[in-house]
């Protein structure tokens, strides 16, 4: 990224509160540097409060040609640096949590003992224990344990011998030592398995087998002591959600992404201490329930989500935004896949409005989510200008370079409502493009080969002929090759799909609308 940049999308970023709290921090300081910090700051904010659609439009000459006749233009990259350090600080302060104040508490441990008062280092030292118990901060716990040691020999005991007490701090520090090695080690398996890509042969190595091997050996968690607690099940649930997710064994998945968020409502302390861990728990549960069709669990995911959401205070800016996101995103799929399409586009419309307003903190991924699905809902309703419009939109943003897989399912989708608007000429040219492509055999799989061969078949077939019969034999033909295609290789293509292409061709072999397909589809036969 350009350093340019940095000061500037970090100043984007911020909340209103933050925003605040910045201005009040650096004002309370009350050095030079922190005043100057404070105009540079409102030079750079008023460019970030224009909300462009480039994200990372910047034009650093503007700022600096405010500036140019004060003292802030003589060591302008030094005012950036030390205004971009400032407002990292004062988040740090902003968003104090519960691991911080264990560290702050760590800290008045050492002034204490430095002064040799020990009966006061001693108190301090059980009563953060608890807290690093209670919200399992493994790490710092060991520190405090070290503590412990060191102090107890010049605290006055009212029961059991030094050696019995330096033994049971021993013993405990053993036991988190245990629980670390353990928790590593399923994090060092989960972040294997999460290297490996989707629809990927890799699971068939002996080298992956082995690991779920190792992570399926009670053995490597089972605490005879105590049992296992929240970090060690966390991770271990998490390994094997990764697992299964990669394998695209989608029941399996979810078993484990429903324990995780019932361990999680079960320590309500941790969701306290991370929500963006609950919400990114429930967004990954939310998603194997469309997957299997569960969309009464789906429904009640969103309304827990957006709930919570609703607990938080303006300094989780952050999640309200990822929680708008997630949500909207699945309320689209959970309409689009039942094939009501009216209500989908009731959700669109809020959408837009939404974007409209908090441009700036849509990231660019959730934009291409958005238009594609917007897309959908409009090729359900027949509106294929408007599907092709936004179909254009995601074209035009640059980040959807970034992404393979979602070129190619907006490629598929495009060619669908190109052929719809009847842009036959159109449709032959972006067919002879993708022909042309360098290494077109290995860019696209199997299934959207087949797919593209279909469109290239019908922008050959004489249509102004009528031969209405030899157009549906293209379409039985195609839907006939491509379930057989699924059926070989089923990871060749996601489930549900993104773009549900075998109802589409349906719809075209038994000339109905693609919604009442899809609606019959979903068990919801239109009388």
């Amino acid at each position: 990224m350009n350093k340019n940049q940095s000061l500037f999308l970090l100043i984007r970023s911020l909340s209103k509160s933050e925003k605040r709290y910045f201005k009040l921090f650096a004002a309370k300081s009350g050095s030079r540097e922190a005043k100057q910090s404070i105009i540079l700051f409102d030079a750079i904010e008023k460019q970030s409060s224009k909300r462009s659609r480039k994200i990372m439009q910047y034009d650093e000459s503007l700022v600096y040609g405010k500036l140019v006749n004060t003292p802030l233009a003589k060591q302008f990259s030094a005012a950036k640096l030390y205004l971009y350090n400032m407002i990292l600080k004062s988040l740090h302060l902003f968003h104090d949590n519960v691991a911080e104040k264990v560290k702050e508490q760590l800290h008045y441990i050492k002034i204490l003992y430095d002064r040799n008062l020990h009966d006061q280092c001693f108190e301090i030292i059980l009563k953060a224990k608890r807290i690093a118990k209670k919200y399992d901060l493994n790490e710092l716990l060991l520190q405090l344990l070290d503590w412990e040691k060191i102090t107890i020999h010049n605290v006055e005991l009212q029961s059991g011998s030094l050696v019995e007490k330096t033994e049971k701090i021993i013993r405990e520090e053993d036991l988190i030592i245990d629980r670390m090695a353990r928790v590593r080690m399923y994090k060092n398996i989960s972040f294997k398995f999460l290297s490996i890509p989707y629809k990927s042969d890799a699971f068939r190595r002996k080298e992956t087998k082995e690991l779920f091997k190792k992570l399926n050996r009670t053995d490597f968690f089972s605490d005879k002591e105590e049992g296992e607690n929240f970090n060690e099940a966390f991770y271990r649930y998490k390994a094997y959600d990764f697992y299964y997710s990669r394998n695209e064994e989608h029941l399996n998945s979810y078993r484990y992404t429903k324990k995780i968020i019932l361990l999680m409502e079960s320590n309500p302390e941790q969701i306290h201490f991370s929500p963006i861990r609950y919400v990114g728990s429930l967004n990954n549960h939310m998603l194997n329930c469309r997957r299997l069709g569960k969309y009464n669990e789906l429904r009640s995911g969103i309304n827990i989500m957006r709930s919570f959401a609703g607990t938080l205070n303006e300094s989780h800016s952050y999640i309200h935004t990822l929680v708008f996101q997630s949500t909207y995103v699945f309320e689209l799929k959970l309409y689009i896949d039942n094939g009501e399409f009216d209500k989908a586009l009731g959700v669109v419309n809020v959408i837009n409005d939404i974007i409209k307003k908090y441009d700036k903190g849509i990231s660019e991924l959730y934009k291409l989510f958005f238009y594609f699905n917007f897309s959908l809902v409009y090729l359900g309703l027949g509106d294929f200008r408007t599907a092709l419009y936004w179909n254009n939109m995601e074209f035009n943003n640059p980040a959807t370079r970034l992404y393979d897989s979602h070129i190619r399912s907006l490629t598929i989708l495009n060619l669908v409502v190109h052929y719809e608007l009847q842009n036959f000429d159109l449709l032959s040219s972006i067919i002879r493009s993708l022909y042309r492509g360098a290494g077109f055999k290995q860019k696209f799989n199997e299934y959207e080969v087949r797919l593209l061969d279909l469109f290239h078949a019908l922008v050959n077939l004489n249509l102004s002929s009528g031969n209405n019969k030899g157009i549906t034999t293209l379409f039985s033909d195609t839907k006939r090759d491509l379930l057989m295609i699924r059926k070989k290789n089923p990871l060749v293509v996601s489930d549900p799909p993104d773009f549900d292409i075998v109802s589409w061709l349906n719809s075209k072999i038994e000339n109905r609308s693609f919604a009442e397909i899809v609606k019959e589809k979903a068990g919801k036969i239109v009388s």
